[in-house]
């Protein structure tokens, strides 16, 4: 089954693990995909009303096509310059007409004292220095509402981005959960039995190392010395010839659950000395009591 997908090599689980992981990144690409040709798709269509659309406005307005920069530069300042000629044509059009009702003129005057036209230019100067300020007013709101058009396409980016990470959040949450309960389902069916059996030996293995011995979920040995775990590295050679030798027994008890088979046992234990050879020699004695071994030896100090 790993074969197929290219992992040849380690453990199952961490085959396993590198499988879903491949298998979440191709599922997050493929709707990825699918995302960017739908919006491709979008896109294209609304191009083509974008352009359907300039076709008809140079249709209207007799420009030729191609729309290059210029022209659009051309006909964005012919915009602004038509705006604000039909804004100060309705200003003066709305102040003249005021002024013909404030002044009951139904026709224009042949002449105007020196007084009115005086008040008349004053009139005039204050207008146009309220013009001026109104379109440095226009001016900075044109400039804040080409920022506020920029932030809120940032918003926007930021918000589809949120929405990517959201949704990776979840699948990695999900592929977390599933890679927990699948090891600890492997857990409790491959490695919890063989931890319990290696436990069943704890007590014959404190009389033959003289520690109290347990196992990791990775099969790593663990002795306890003076309350704290010691990793069996710092144990002697005999000592761990003994710890390898009741692992390899709580091994044989899991594969042989109902017939169980005769063990030959090669000299295993040459690196002890001889307190801890009839410790073990006691260990040994108790096995017997329920399997059958055949023991080898070539000195007689370790024969049992």
């Amino acid at each position: 089954y790993f074969k197929a997908y290219g992992f040849t090599e380690g453990a199952f689980n961490v085959r396993l693990s590198a499988l879903q992981n491949d298998i979440n990144r191709y599922i997050l690409l493929k709707n990825t995909s699918d995302s960017v040709e739908k919006q491709k798709e979008e896109d294209k269509n609304r191009l083509a009303e974008l352009e359907s659309e300039i076709q008809e406005f140079c249709a209207e307005y007799h420009i030729s096509e191609p729309l290059t920069e210029d022209k659009i530069g051309e006909l964005e300042k012919d915009v602004k310059d038509y705006t604000l000629a039909d804004s100060k044509y309705n200003d003066n059009f709305n102040k003249a007409k005021k002024l013909k009702e404030e002044k009951n003129l139904n026709v224009r005057p042949v002449k105007s004292e020196d007084n009115e036209s005086q008040s008349l230019e004053d009139d005039t100067n204050q207008l146009q220095q309220r013009i001026h300020k109104l379109k440095q007013e226009i001016s900075d709101c044109e400039t804040q509402a080409e920022e506020l058009d920029n932030l809120n396409a940032e918003l926007e980016k930021h918000k589809e981005l949120l929405n990517k990470y959201i949704e990776k959040h979840r699948l990695l949450d999900l592929t977390q959960k599933y890679l927990k309960e699948a090891d600890k389902r492997l857990k409790d069916k491959y490695i919890a039995p063989i931890k319990n059996k290696f436990v069943s030996y704890a007590e014959l293995l404190e009389s033959a190392l003289g520690k109290k011995v347990t196992i990791t979920p990775s099969f790593e040995i663990r002795y306890e010395h003076s309350g704290q775990e010691y990793s069996e590295k710092h144990l002697s050679a005999g000592q761990r010839r003994i710890c390898a030798f009741c692992l390899r027994m709580a091994l044989i008890e899991n594969m042989y659950a109902e017939e169980k088979p005769f063990i030959i046992l090669d000299d295993p234990f040459a690196n002890l000395d001889r307190n801890h050879m009839d410790r073990v020699k006691d260990m040994l004695k108790k096995l017997s009591e329920k399997l059958q071994l055949v023991y080898f030896t070539c000195h007689e100090s370790r024969a049992i």
